[in-house]
């Protein structure tokens, strides 16, 4: 059966798409409003607020299952973990439309972990970004400043911001209903769109590597369709790539025969499809609003 693990999720908003939720999380997950006494939730409808549990479900669920709910409802905001196994750590996995996925490891009761390497990483990220000029700007002139000079400062990242984001402070927050100063919230959609931004550079230089494997395989145009696609229509240039690729291995396969030797390209149609799938993960994970 594999390793498995508890598993629960908070739907905690659900404007649209609800009947099609509920037969999602179906496949997951119960609803634990018929163990706490709650009025039985309609079974068609997925019950916001509520929470759904698995005692035992494969280690990885949470995170697929996170996937499944965004492509159906990308309008919908949940929070979720799937707690560890074998003494490792948990997954926790959150959405909101206004603040897109956050993924992290986590402990049994929900607690994010951020990694002594991560917390270093991320605190020269943040002053190579300004954020710590940022923080002594306020903290030597704050008093001195109007209200509108405060706020403009305010909703420019600071460190603390930036650490917030990593804990998954935003997404906490809304989950909870928690209100947040607009300043604040403005500063955290900074550093969110700043990840996302440098994940897709680091994801464009990914495909520009496969893109020079695709050209010494014969197949210039594919190669130059990957290099000029936005970043919306670059998984769909990947995939294609990915189907020419595999005849031109299975004819170069064919014509040596009983060879045993493997072909050094073999793995680029999966690269490459791998590739176009968390590309297509990332667009689907970014900030909606």
């Amino acid at each position: 059966m594999g390793d498995r693990s508890y598993l629960q999720v908070t739907v905690y908003d659900c404007p649209t798409r609800r009947r099609q939720v509920a037969e999602l999380l179906a496949d997951y997950v119960t609803c634990q409003c018929d163990l706490i006494g709650s009025e039985e939730p309609d079974p068609d409808e997925v019950a916001v607020g509520e929470q759904y549990t698995a005692e035992e479900i494969s280690l990885g669920s949470m995170s697929e299952l996170a996937g499944r709910l965004i492509s159906a409802a990308p309008r919908c905001s949940f929070l979720g973990r799937q707690d560890p196994y074998g003494g490792g750590t948990g997954d926790l996995v959150a959405y909101s439309p206004k603040w897109g996925r956050f993924d992290a490891e986590c402990t049994s009761g929900g607690a994010v972990l951020l990694d002594p390497d991560g917390v270093q990483r991320l605190a020269a990220d943040a002053a190579a970004q300004g954020c710590l000029d940022r923080d002594a700007v306020l903290r030597l002139n704050a008093e001195g400043m109007s209200q509108r000079d405060r706020a403009a400062w305010e909703a420019v990242p600071g460190l603390a911001e930036a650490i917030e984001v990593a804990s998954g402070i935003p997404w906490l927050q809304d989950a909870a209903g928690t209100p947040v100063p607009r300043p604040r919230q403005l500063a955290w959609a900074a550093v969110i769109d700043r990840e996302h931004e440098a994940a897709a550079r680091r994801r464009q230089a990914e495909f520009a590597a496969l893109a020079g494997r695709v050209d010494k395989l014969g197949l210039a145009g594919h190669a130059s369709a990957i290099r000029a696609a936005a970043p919306g229509l670059l998984p769909d240039a990947a995939r294609r790539a990915a189907v020419a690729c595999e005849e031109i291995l299975k004819g170069r396969s064919a014509a040596r025969g009983q060879e045993k030797e493997r072909d050094p390209d073999a793995g680029l149609p999966w690269d490459l499809q791998r590739w176009a799938q968390a590309a297509d993960d990332a667009h689907a994970a970014r900030r909606r609003t």
